[in-house]
């Protein structure tokens, strides 16, 4: 299902909201339901859903509001709206409180309606001064982003070089439009936004075959609203440089579309221009727009060009646009003279693919590092921080590759001293604590009302979802708590206190709830530690969270939130947890039959049992016969004392951040987007700079494959003879990463050469290890 994320708006006026596409034949109920379980971060995020129909699917306003009476339709949307309005409590069950408005298409006109949720409140939109339009071009902006982000279709900037486009024209980065034709779904939400400036067009021309799909599939769609066959559509073969032999290229086409529309002509030869929508796959400098208006004014065809660019990457170039990216860091002009001395991506102007690859090396800095580093000092206790461990809450079971022991973090000194100078800083001071249904919220709770107590009587609540019931055997304590929300007067005060923060889900739900309530107290909320993996997350919550209606911004015009500690982590869970990899290799042998060696085999069995307490000193695979890899003085990652855990969560933490903050001039650490890769310095953690070996395995189990294995495979053979060099390493403390080399290796984290793996064989466990898990 196609879904995507969007933020109506700025500064406390922001409204969060979640953008989901209905299939014919879908029920609202299946919807919600898919919303509910695959969506839930994001769904509990915003203060309203908005559910477009297919683009096929049309029907006016009226049409939308008489499906409130029963009225019958042709329209699939509107009959599976129908049958939702029958059964209200059914159908919406999985969206209480929300509000839910459409946006649809009717003819070539869009359209956003009001709150179709008999359950839920009003759209938040007139609230905060936003209008149709407003919101519209919000999500159009927000749409075509998304498009570019799963379709990976920005070739990103790149240290010390720049492209030089089709155009001839050198770029920061480069952005191939035609990737975002990525699924059925992404080519309609593009035919969707371009739909109001087909109003009157006749024909279709694209300045490129590579959009080609957006352009058959619109001109199917206007020609089917108007009961008409598609309409003609015409693309220009390679990009337009005002050369004789592309203007004679361009002619061509330009012919062939106006011999199309005559022959459609019932009465020959139309009485003036016939207008032509003119869809630009991207625009700089809107040089093509002068070079095919000249060529239509010196050929005498009869056609109105009528143009709109997919993006915009030029400012005031007078052009409509479904999305102007000319203001972002990646399509700033270049100054004078700033390409000197830089190397060059040229791109295909037929295929408008770089044609070659680059490799851009990265350095762990202090920056990257301080924040972990400080926490593990701050809080030296080794069971903190453990790592490949089920967390049990009131809610679902969920793993964890880096857990954090909040309730172990809640008794020790430094946290309660700086988590009471918080609480203390309050105003007003809360009266009415809230928590969740766990360990670690109860003593946060019981801390809270204690040191709030001081200053008055303090009420402490537990509960999970503030979905309050007046039936039931939690009846009377739910009751109490909606008394005692509702009793707060608009001076006073609620402390909302959870032990973390990673995806803001509960908080928001929280929100949601209080609001349903019309709470009118100033609301706090606070975690023990934030640990997003990404901190803009976290900002982005705060702002969402201290948000108040302005009807209820008296006297206080924010509500507050805030963290004891603040800590970007990968939030790892099965599927991207390490040591969930590693005992699935040890499975997967045993499911084919293989017997594990003994030493392998508990292995396999400690990784299992992990899952409860989870692993504190045993993390990294090693041999019996080598001391437990351990940190040395002088790290930029932790303090000599740090557990394996501890050293492991500081580099997830300095990577993560290296993924997740932009920097100037410097890409972030991720996948490869072609022709771009990101790979961390091999010379640092094989060779010279990072010489521990826990750090080491650290960096070989944090990293993901294209973060590692450099993309040519000169430099990938250079990291692979540090690799060896490493192994056939006499000195204990250097060859005792031998195992954690392999597991790597069987992680597809670069293939041993044949010159390590003869090394390794000489030495009776590595060939062992060597033998069982590379095979």
């Amino acid at each position: 299902m196609h879904v995507f994320k969007a933020t109506i708006g700025t500064g406390d006026g922001a409204v969060a909201v979640l953008v989901a596409q209905h299939s014919a034949g879908q029920s609202l109920e299946a919807l919600f339901e898919t919303l509910y379980t695959d969506h839930a971060d994001a769904r509990q995020q915003a203060a309203c859903t908005i559910v477009r129909p297919d683009v096929r699917d049309r029907f006016t306003p009226d049409e939308l509001a008489d499906t409130a009476g029963g009225a019958g339709t042709a329209s699939p949307f509107l009959n599976a709206l129908r049958d939702a309005l029958a059964t209200p409590r059914l159908a919406f069950a999985r969206m209480p409180d929300t509000p839910i408005a459409v946006l649809f298409t009717s003819g070539e006109a869009l359209h956003l309606s009001e709150n179709i949720n008999p359950e839920g409140v009003a759209t938040p939109f007139s609230a905060r001064d936003l209008d149709e339009t407003t919101v519209l071009a919000a999500l159009r902006e927000r749409e075509l982003a998304c498009l570019v982000e799963h379709s990976r279709a920005l070739l990103p900037m790149i240290p010390g070089s720049f492209y030089r486009a089709p155009s001839n024209r050198l770029a920061r980065a480069f952005l191939r439009v035609g990737n975002i034709q990525y699924s059925r779904h992404a080519i309609d939400a593009v035919c969707f936004w371009l739909l109001p400036h087909m109003r009157d067009c006749a024909a279709i021309l694209v300045d490129t075959w590579s959009i080609s799909s957006i352009a058959f599939d619109l001109a199917g769609l206007v020609g089917d609203a108007r009961g008409t066959a598609p309409l003609p559509v015409e693309m220009l073969s390679q990009y337009q440089d005002a050369s004789p032999e592309r203007m004679a290229l361009a002619a061509e086409a330009l012919d062939r579309l106006s011999a199309e529309l005559d022959a459609r002509l019932p009465d020959g030869e139309p009485e003036g221009p016939i207008r032509v929508a003119c869809i630009l796959s991207a625009t700089h400098s809107g040089s093509l727009v002068e070079v095919l208006g000249e060529l239509v004014e010196m050929s005498g065809f009869q056609l109105d060009l009528s143009y709109v660019a997919i993006f915009q990457m030029g400012a005031d170039l007078g052009l409509p646009s479904l999305s102007d990216i000319s203001g972002t860091p990646e399509f700033r002009p270049l100054d004078s003279g700033e390409d000197q001395g830089r190397t060059i991506v040229e791109i295909d102007p037929r295929s408008y693919f770089p044609l070659t690859h680059n490799d851009v090396e990265l350095i762990v800095r202090i920056r990257h590092a301080q924040a972990a580093k400080t926490f593990i000092e701050t809080f030296p206790n080794p069971g903190i921080i453990s790592l490949h461990r089920d967390h049990r809450t009131d809610g679902p079971t969920r793993h964890h590759a880096v857990h954090l022991d909040t309730a172990m973090l809640a008794r020790s000194q430094p946290f309660r001293e700086g988590f009471a100078a918080k609480l203390r800083e309050l105003t007003p001071r809360p009266s009415l604590v809230i928590t969740p249904l766990h360990t670690a919220a109860h003593e946060l709770g019981t801390l809270a009302a204690s040191i709030l107590s001081e200053f008055g009587p303090v009420e402490h609540f537990e509960h999970s979802t503030l979905v309050l019931q007046d039936v039931g055997p939690n009846r009377d304590s739910d009751m109490a708590l909606r008394k005692a929300i509702e009793g707060l007067a608009p001076e006073e005060a609620l402390l909302i206190l959870d032990d973390a923060f990673i995806t803001g889900t509960r908080m928001s739900n929280y929100q949601g709830r209080l609001r349903a309530m019309k709470c009118r107290a100033r609301l706090h909320y606070h975690v023990a530690i934030a640990r997003p993996p990404n901190m803009a997350n976290w900002r982005n919550a705060k702002s969402m969270l201290g948000w108040r209606d302005p009807a209820e911004a008296v006297p206080f015009a924010r509500n507050t939130v805030d963290a004891t500690y603040e800590l970007c982590l990968p939030n790892w869970q099965e599927r991207d947890c390490p040591w969930c990899a590693e005992l699935l290799i040890y499975d997967n042998l045993v499911a084919r039959g293989i017997e594990l060696p003994p030493f392998f085999g508990s292995r396999r069995r400690r990784l299992v049992e992990a899952k409860d307490a989870g692993l504190i000193q045993d993390a990294l695979l090693q041999d019996g016969f080598t001391d437990p890899l351990r940190l040395e003085r002088g790290s930029i990652f932790a303090p000599p004392e740090a557990s394996q855990a501890a050293v492991f969560a500081a580099v997830a933490s300095a990577f993560q951040t290296m993924r997740t903050v932009p920097e100037s001039d410097i890409p972030p650490l991720g996948p490869r987007r072609h022709p771009l890769s990101t790979v961390l310095r091999a010379t640092d953690y094989l060779l010279d700079t990072f010489t521990d070996s826990i750090v080491r395995a650290a960096f070989l189990r944090t990293a993901a494959p294209d973060e590692l294995v450099y993309a040519t495979s000169e430099k990938e053979a250079d990291r692979q003879v540090l690799i060896t060099d490493i192994v056939a390493n006499g000195a204990g403390h250097v060859c005792d990463l031998g195992h954690e080399l392999i597991l790597a290796s069987a992680l597809r984290k670069g293939e041993l050469s044949q010159a390590a793996k003869e090394v390794l064989r000489r030495h009776a466990g590595r060939r062992e290890a060597l033998d069982l898990l590379i095979r």
